[in-house]
């Protein structure tokens, strides 16, 4: 796919740059450079060859949850740095889920479940590595039902929506699950780790695809 058809394709569907950009996540201005013949990741190739052959893409910029357009591709609400303290609050509200910005992402046909992406901040997660996240990178998560926190939690990298805390991004380093206490560090050594009784969660997302966007 070259600049001339994602341009062709996207004036086809109506959507704007502005609107193409939110649906991969990436900037207006990257858009514009795509179209102008840059280099585009393999990543987002697949993502664009999806949206630009999907009928419905300019709805589903607004649709209510991750819309299942193809077996591998879902549109995902994206809960950004700013919206994260709003997110707080409306979590258990669908119409405030409805009014977040949705970027696609190829998935396992396999997954099934809750997905959100989220925006990093801060660096406690950036250790100059591939498994390292630094800020405004884009995560995404496949929520983890609260029937299934009894049981030991795998090792992975998750999203932690803490009911008074905010939204935490940390590598789960142990789980208690006889007393329901988790341990969870940063990959920046600056950070301590930190400790969090379940009881005091309200949605726990494994994480999975990062897109860089710094």
């Amino acid at each position: 796919m070259n600049g001339l058809e994602i341009k062709k394709n996207r004036k086809k569907l109506g959507l704007t740059q502005l609107e193409l950009a939110k649906l991969i996540g990436v900037s207006k201005n990257t858009v514009l450079n795509y179209e102008k013949g840059s280099v585009i990741p393999e990543s987002k190739i697949a993502i664009l060859d999806k949206i630009l052959n999907d009928s419905d893409a300019k709805s589903n910029i607004n649709s209510s949850n991750a819309t299942q357009i193809h077996p591998e591709f879902i549109y995902v609400p994206l809960v950004s740095e700013f919206a994260q303290a709003g997110y707080l609050g409306g979590y258990g509200d669908v119409e405030y889920i409805e009014t977040l910005p949705k970027i696609g992402f190829v998935i396992n046909p396999q997954d099934r479940g809750n997905f959100l992406c989220f925006e990093v901040r801060g660096d406690s997660m950036d250790n100059d590595s591939r498994e390292g996240l630094i800020e405004k990178d884009i995560v995404l998560g496949r929520e983890i039902i609260s029937d299934l926190w009894s049981s030991k939690l795998p090792s992975a990298t998750y999203i932690v929506v803490h009911k008074t805390e905010g939204i935490i991004i940390k590598k789960l380093k142990s789980h208690d699950s006889k007393s329901g206490v988790i341990i969870l560090e940063s990959l920046n050594s600056f950070y301590e780790d930190l400790e969090i009784n379940l009881k005091n969660i309200a949605q726990l997302f494994k994480t999975s695809t990062i897109i860089r966007r710094s």
